[in-house]
């Protein structure tokens, strides 16, 4: 997480990695200001969720994901990839490991 709640990646990291091993890159960093996202890209008026896919590999992707349904999100799985979850803004709860932990943002 950098200032002012961005989140960056890609060449704002320097890591030596094996070529092999990336799938795909994208053509350039991502780069996201959160409060600019949020204040452009908004819920839609009578709708509960909204999902916007930002990058994608085969074993990766960044997507944004507002939610304000009180029903939260169903229990799922992804076989293919790991799913790491940065709360922002609100509260709820996550099943990890057969528990529910409480997120407080």
């Amino acid at each position: 997480m950098g200032h002012n709640g961005s989140i960056y990646a890609g060449a704002s990291i320097r890591r030596s990695t094996a070529k092999h091993l990336i799938d795909a890159t994208p053509g350039e960093g991502v780069l996201i200001h959160l409060d600019e996202w949020f204040a452009k890209n908004s819920i839609q008026e009578g709708k509960l969720v909204r999902q916007d896919d930002v990058f994608s590999s085969p074993h990766s992707a960044v997507v944004i994901f507002s939610n304000k349904d009180s029903k939260g999100i169903t229990r799922h799985i992804h076989v293919t990839l790991d799913e790491i979850i940065f709360v922002y803004k609100g509260e709820g709860e996550m099943y990890i490991n057969r528990k529910w932990i409480p997120v407080i943002r």
